[in-house]
């Protein structure tokens, strides 16, 4: 990192020089051009000398912009690492909002997206394509298959901080992204049929403006040439093709972001991989046309001639005349034609090699945190020393959790702020990210590929007259159909139905979860009302009892977080009240 921000601290002062010299070569060009044609228009050839020297300092600072916005970029990257690792990283990076159903079965109850979420903590894609690829394996679990494999490619990447530091630095100058789900449309559109006639013409019109443009500037013949290959031109464009027409709209999907699709599918080409995972993804991205980047790149090269044509105010005329544009389309959709098909994989696998980079970078900053076990059969999870991903590695207190055929449900007791929604949301937490192929904060995990059901944030709608109990029976209605389809589930239930009364309370949630242990499923469940605690000794020895404690010093509430076996044996409501001056 000081090495970048040494190369920031050179490039940037020599930009400011170079801009600086630029100026004063560009001023005194122009003054003393114009004195040395009004005095002595002989020696007007000098002026080639400074004109060579303005045309080489504009080179020279753009070289020097591009190498400062590269250094830049390496800076951000790395002090963005330095976050993560420090735990001042919320709210620097992508919050992945948008990327998710908000009726999704547990994104929301684990505070998967959002400011100082678990996908900002993972996320350092540059691209959408990245972003939304690693969303998509967050909320929709891997298979034990899946998942195993993503994990020997993440450690593969891990170790190769080279490559990742490469990827980050991708298009330093680059404000776009790419727009996937549009290009893939446009690409896989009706191919347009072009008239070979149209295109004879175009040539002819070319030759023709340049026989036009000679014979006026050469010979003198007047405008009149000029003006009739003008009027040609002008009828050509209206007599295209619409859907010809329709190619450069389309293909302006693909100004922004290319050169970052480029480079991510570059990496995968040329670099050396050696788990099964990346081979796959070279293997599905290979095809007759050559290197996909190179395609890709052809038609980066096309789309950026095609804008200039058109935003050059000096190119433009000579653009219209020469016909340039419409050759351009034509080039872009016969490009459509041959490597539109195969468009969709080469984004698909760039999606999957930057989510997986992504983790790569996760699991190098978190070297201490572990590769789960993820094994078949029977339900279960085994957790030691398990502790959320999102706090502090220092003082973040650890649990062990232990889920299978046998101990189907641990029902957890306890007061208000003791402990028991964030150890739902750590196990949860850690399964997400073990199916994803990440490492998670414990000593050991070991699990079976489990779906997911949680009811931990139930919020009412004001707006739909939802209240906040009817949505927590609705959430738990998704669950216990998940878990009629899904065997190996694992539901984490916070306060269950705590919006009805005891009775309801204890008769309606001993039905639930008796239902879903009956189905095969695992659970987790904390309430504070002790009457709840009953239900796991009507399940006898496939449930168990566990409690977080606290107690009041001075005054004021103090947790150890840590769970431990049977009923919470006291409260702490009226003592809390108390301390506050409550008559009670």
């Amino acid at each position: 990192m000081d090495r970048w921000n040494n190369d920031l601290a050179a490039a940037q002062a020599r930009v400011s020089s170079l801009g600086t010299a630029r100026l004063l070569v560009f001023f005194a060009t122009l003054f003393g051009g114009l004195a040395v044609l009004k005095t002595a228009p002989t020696y007007a050839g000098w002026l080639l000398i400074p004109m060579g020297a303005f045309v080489a300092l504009v080179l020279s600072h753009s070289k020097a912009s591009l190498l400062a916005a590269r250094a830049q970029l390496a800076t951000t990257w790395y002090e963005g690492a330095v976050a993560r690792r420090h735990n001042t990283w919320a709210g620097l990076g992508h919050d992945g909002a948008g990327l998710v159903d908000e009726a999704h079965p547990y994104a929301r109850d684990l505070d998967l997206f959002g400011k100082g979420s678990l996908f900002e903590l993972l996320c350092t894609c540059r691209t959408g394509l990245g972003r939304s690829t690693l969303a998509h394996w967050l909320t929709h679990p891997a298979s034990g298959d899946k998942a195993r494999a993503r994990q020997q490619a993440v450690l593969e990447l891990a170790s190769q901080l080279d490559r990742r530091e490469q990827l980050a630095l991708l298009d330093p100058q680059g404000e776009g992204d790419l727009d996937g789900d549009a290009l893939c449309d446009w690409a896989a559109a009706d191919p347009v049929n072009v008239s070979l006639v149209h295109r004879i013409v175009a040539v002819l019109l070319g030759l023709f403006s340049v026989a036009a443009i000679i014979a006026w500037e050469v010979y003198g013949m007047g405008l009149g040439p000029l003006a009739m290959a003008v009027v040609l031109c002008v009828a050509q464009d209206q007599l295209l093709p619409k859907r010809l027409k329709g190619v450069d709209s389309g293909a302006q999907l693909a100004d922004a972001g290319l050169p970052l699709l480029v480079g991510l599918l570059q990496s995968l080409e040329d670099q050396p991989v050696a788990c099964p995972e990346l081979s796959s993804l070279k293997e599905r991205i290979c095809t007759p046309l050559g290197p996909p980047s190179s395609s890709v790149d052809r038609l980066r090269k096309l789309v950026a001639g095609l804008e200039n044509a058109k935003l050059n105010p000096f190119f433009a005329p000579v653009a219209f005349l020469l016909r340039y544009k419409v050759h351009r389309l034509w080039a872009i959709e016969s490009w459509r034609q041959v490597a539109g098909p195969s468009i969709a994989e080469w984004i698909d696998a760039a999606g999957e090699y930057e989510a997986l980079v992504a983790l790569g970078s996760y699991a190098y900053e978190h070297p201490d945190d572990v590769m789960p076990d993820i094994v078949e059969g029977p339900a279960q999870l085994h957790a030691s020393a398990i502790a959320h991903p999102l706090l502090p590695t220092d003082g973040a207190v650890t649990n062990d959790v232990t889920l299978d055929d046998d101990h189907a449900l641990l029902l957890i007791s306890g007061s208000n702020m003791s402990g028991k929604s964030t150890l739902l949301r750590t196990i949860g937490s850690s399964v997400v990210l073990a199916l994803a192929g990440a490492p998670v904060r414990a000593a050991s995990l070991t699990l079976t590929p489990l779906a997911l059901g949680a009811s931990i944030q139930i919020v009412d709608s004001l707006l739909s007259g939802e209240s906040h109990f009817y949505a927590e029976i609705r959430r738990l209605a998704t669950i216990d159909e998940l878990a009629k389809h899904e065997p190996q589930t694992l539901f984490l239930l916070d306060e269950i139905l705590h919006g009805t009364n005891s009775s309801d309370r204890l008769a309606g949630a001993g039905a639930v979860i008796a239902g879903l242990v009956a189905r095969g499923a695992l659970g987790l469940v904390t309430t504070h009302d002790l009457a709840l605690t009953a239900i796991a000794d009507k399940l006898g020895d496939r449930a168990a009892n566990a409690h977080f404690e606290d107690s009041l010093v001075d005054g004021r509430m103090v947790f150890d977080y840590r769970m431990r076996e049977g009923v919470v044996s006291r409260g702490n409501a009226l003592a809390l009240m108390r301390s506050l001056g409550l008559d009670v």
